[in-house]
């Protein structure tokens, strides 16, 4: 069994590796004549044009596994069908499922591994990636480092601030107003042209302090005030900015925890947090629901596997946009509009599984 699990495994990763480099290739060709006026009016170097395509392929891998191990179990196990090697297995008193085990494991191992690849190097390379676009494909290249409208609770001086902008290469942030509310209403103000970051604490610059008691409101004007009651650093700030692939998952649940501890709604943001747990999987269900079709199917050909592939990735992807829009809407509980997908294909994979001798 040792040497014809090896020699299973080996027909799926050569297929697969093939699928992967045709799929990246085509990918990165249809993007970049998509946006080759783009980068042509804003006269982008080629070099710059070349990382940003080099940072681009960790997500790309990412986005298109699923497809890959779906047509690559296809074709590696509709040939062994089409050429009666499975029925060949099969008499010498080996089951289906036994023979189709070594692409299991592969398709499992690919899951974890996507787990990792997407902690530590797709959040890296898709915040190089963006930093591209914003600063060689944005308008103005300086709002791309700064953050707007920004406001939250802090329990830590049990007050609301809110931000005009904030600029992370100066670690400033402007036009900033402090409220202190008890019972629904403010008892105190605090407003200052700016707030920095200096010696591991903020101070705020040019303001004044309102206390407000009955109609009596005596503001206090000052010039500098050492600000120590505020936890927020600007690595906080900054990671306001960024969007849910720039982030790792640990960042993305902090900042989730955060929103709602600030009394925001953190519904959209749930949802993606579940999804870079369920979407890596669905590597491991593709594979359950491939395989056995394929084994099932000994006289289709590679254009049958080919056509299959293209329409059960129409539905998963088409399922998965799905459930995402409608988590992100409410309507379904963020972790199972994160799982629907799966959820429908693991059903999918089961029947064929107990269904196909």
């Amino acid at each position: 069994m040792k040497i014809l699990d090896i020699y299973i495994s080996r027909k799926f990763i050569s297929t697969l590796l093939f699928t992967l480099v045709a799929f990246i290739s085509i990918f990165i060709i249809v993007d970049l004549i998509d946006r080759l006026s783009q980068f042509l009016s804003h006269q982008v170097p080629k070099w710059i044009i070349i990382q940003y395509y080099f940072y681009y392929i960790p997500f790309i891998i990412v986005l298109i596994l699923p497809v890959a191990i779906l047509l690559s179990s296809l074709f590696s196990v509709g040939n062994l069908a089409h050429f009666n090697e499975i029925i060949a297995m099969k008499s010498s008193g080996i089951s289906l499922n036994r023979i189709l085990l070594p692409l299991y494991l592969i398709a499992f191992l690919i899951s974890v591994f996507v787990i990792y690849f997407g902690e530590k190097i797709v959040p890296f390379t898709n915040q190089k990636m963006f930093n591209i676009e914003r600063i060689h494909l944005g308008k103005h290249s300086d709002l791309a480092e700064r953050r707007t409208n920004i406001y939250f609770r802090d329990p830590q001086c049990n007050g609301w601030i809110f931000i005009n902008h904030f600029d992370p290469r100066l670690q400033r942030a402007n036009r900033v107003s402090i409220q202190y509310i008890n019972d629904h209403k403010i008892v105190s103000r605090i407003d200052a042209q700016q707030m920095n970051w200096e010696a591991n604490g903020w101070t705020l610059i040019n303001g004044y302090e309102r206390k407000i008691s009955g109609e009596n409101i005596k503001p206090q004007y000052f010039d500098e005030r050492r600000f120590e009651q505020i936890s927020y650093k600007p690595v906080d700030f900054e990671r306001a900015q960024k969007k849910h692939e720039e982030m790792t998952y640990g960042e993305l649940k902090k900042f989730v925890e955060e929103v709602a501890q600030n009394g925001g709604e953190p519904q959209t943001w749930l949802v993606d947090l579940y999804i870079k747990i369920s979407f890596p999987f669905s590597n491991f269900i593709i594979m359950l629901f491939g395989a056995p079709l394929a084994a099932g199917k000994p006289r289709s050909g590679k254009a049958f596997g080919f056509g299959v592939s293209l329409f059960v990735a129409f539905f998963f992807f088409g399922f998965f946009k799905t459930g995402q829009a409608l988590g992100h809407s409410g309507v379904l509980h963020p972790l199972l509009a994160a799982w629907l997908s799966n959820l429908i294909f693991l059903a999918a994979a089961i029947v064929l599984i107990i269904k196909i001798k």
